[in-house]
Formats: structure tokens, C-alpha cells, sequence
């Protein structure tokens, strides 16, 4: 008979051939570390923010990981965790985060669950975390009215469901950012926020590097790979060129009759011919369909 878990816990067990009689420290560290970084890559994918970024932890990213070790059982390696605020948690910026990390993995646990497209990077994080167990290793994960198995048939099913958008001819447009020069790609940021990762024919290379700093558009075959990420094959690359305000547009209202006017408009055209006078009546309008469609 299985234990009752608090609303407030959650239990990781954690099996596979490096995991069998305990865990060793090195692979703990590891799953840990993986583990952790899927945590803040789903909250960022849930926010649509861009993808995860080296250095330090922002503090928000400390938050969605704030979990603390409660417990360790005999067994392969059994963890009991539960959310870890601290007096220093800053409730005013962030006003729930002392449920922050419960409540960003439970999320994240009902994503592995559901079939929805699933964000590539947290996919790679957990991939990481349960081969650390060993090729077979296995995250079982217990919380109250919930348990998730995840497997190596689940992590090739959430690798499958990160692939789902199929390529297609598109174009985008936005700041020529970032240029590798082997292999030969750039990085495109639109103004949606997507970060679009390029590849480009090597014709191309004179005219990349030209235009890096520049607002570009560029016109190829890609596909949305998560949240604020892409990729595109260029066929095509050009320079958007500077804004311009032209006289067509102006914040003053101009009145019809001058825009007629300048555009040599000085009799009556389609438009007046079918616009209704201000007093005609719903019978009036009535018999005037009527009439029109032979009713």
C-alpha cells in the first residue's frame, strides 16, 4: 500500500542501471542539474520568452527551482521535495513566489502528460537528466492524485511532439544580430520576439556580412522549433532599408473633398452613387433589397 503524499511534496524515484543500489553522487549531480534546467526552460517556454541563456540565474529562474530535499529512502534513489521559500523571496516583484517551483513543475508534469506540442529545450533537459540514470533509466514521479512515468518510450514521444510543426516557404523579417561563419548560419531576431537561427548558400556570405546590424528580410524554407525559436534555409536576403514617412500618411484629418481633389476626382463616382441618404427608413431599405434580389 502506497504512501500517502501532502499536497505540499513530491516524490522522485529514480531507477536504471546507474541507479541500483542508490545513485552515485556524480550522476545525482547531473540529473540535478538537467532536471532544474528543464524546470526554468518550461517556465520560460509557458511565458514565451526566448530560450534558455548561460551564466547566472535570473531571479525568477531561482524561484521555479526553489525545491528542497526533505527525504531520502532506501531504494534505487527515492526523493521527497517540496517547494523552498526562503524570508528572502521577493513577494513584492514576485507575489507568488513561494509556490512558484511547486506549481511550474506540476505544470510541467501535466505537459509530459498531455499530447501538446512540447517545448524542444525542456526535452532536451529531461532526456539529459533521466540518461544520467543509464541508458534505461526511468523518472517516476509521485505527487498527490498524480503519478508520471517518464521512460525512454515517454522521452522519444515528447521528442516527437517538439517536431510537429512541419517546414514550410516562409518569409521573415527582423535584426541581423549574429553571424557564425562556420557553418555557415546567422540569427535573425523578428520583432515577435522569435529568434530565428539561418542557414545560408554560400553566394550569400558577402552580402551577410554587409547587413549584420541591419533590419534584413529574408525569404527561404523554416519552421517555429519552440517558444521564440526557429529555423530557416534562406533563399533569399535583402536589406529592409531605413523608415520613411511619406505625405501618404499624416496625423491631421483631411477632408474628403480635398483628397478627391488631389487626386483629380471632381465628379461623382461608384461610391456616391451607392451611398444611402441619412433619413432613408428600415421599410424603405427593406423595399429597396427587395426589389434589387426580385423578392
Amino acid at each position: 500500500m502506497s504512501k500517502i503524499i501532502p499536497e505540499n511534496q513530491i516524490v522522485l524515484e529514480l531507477t536504471g542501471s546507474r541507479a541500483i543500489r542508490g545513485v552515485g553522487l556524480f550522476d545525482l549531480e547531473s540529473f540535478i542539474d538537467e532536471f532544474l534546467r528543464g524546470l526554468r526552460a518550461f517556465d520560460r517556454s509557458t511565458r514565451l520568452e526566448r530560450p534558455l541563456r548561460s551564466g547566472h540565474p535570473t531571479k525568477r529562474e531561482e524561484y521555479v527551482t526553489a525545491l528542497r530535499l526533505v527525504k531520502l529512502e532506501a531504494g534505487s534513489a527515492v526523493l521527497t521535495i517540496e517547494g523552498a521559500a526562503s524570508e528572502e523571496t521577493d513577494t513584492e516583484m514576485f507575489p507568488d513566489a513561494g509556490t512558484l517551483a511547486f506549481t511550474n513543475l506540476n505544470r510541467m508534469l501535466g505537459a509530459i502528460e498531455s499530447d501538446a506540442v512540447f517545448d524542444a529545450d525542456v526535452a532536451d533537459a529531461l532526456s539529459k537528466a533521466r540518461r544520467a540514470l543509464g541508458a534505461d533509466g526511468k523518472i517516476i514521479v509521485r505527487g498527490k492524485g498524480r503519478r508520471v512515468v517518464f521512460d525512454e518510450a515517454k522521452e522519444r514521444e515528447v521528442i516527437e511532439r517538439t517536431h510537429r510543426q512541419e517546414a514550410r516557404s516562409m518569409s521573415i523579417s527582423g535584426r541581423l544580430h549574429f553571424i557564425d561563419l562556420e557553418p555557415d548560419r546567422i540569427g535573425i531576431r523578428a520583432a515577435d520576439g522569435i529568434d530565428w537561427t539561418c542557414r545560408y548558400p554560400e553566394p550569400l556570405e558577402d552580402e551577410v556580412r554587409r547587413l549584420l546590424g541591419e533590419t534584413v528580410w529574408a525569404r527561404g524554407v523554416g519552421q517555429v522549433t519552440g517558444a521564440q525559436r526557429g529555423t530557416l534555409d534562406i533563399e533569399e536576403l535583402q536589406s529592409v532599408g531605413p523608415y520613411e514617412q511619406s505625405e501618404l500618411f499624416s496625423y491631421e484629418r483631411i477632408p474628403l473633398s480635398a483628397l478627391a481633389e488631389a487626386q483629380g476626382i471632381s465628379g461623382p463616382t461608384l461610391a456616391d452613387a451607392l451611398t444611402l441618404p441619412s433619413d432613408v427608413t428600415d421599410e424603405q431599405l427593406d423595399g429597396y433589397l427587395a426589389d434589387i434580389l426580385g423578392d
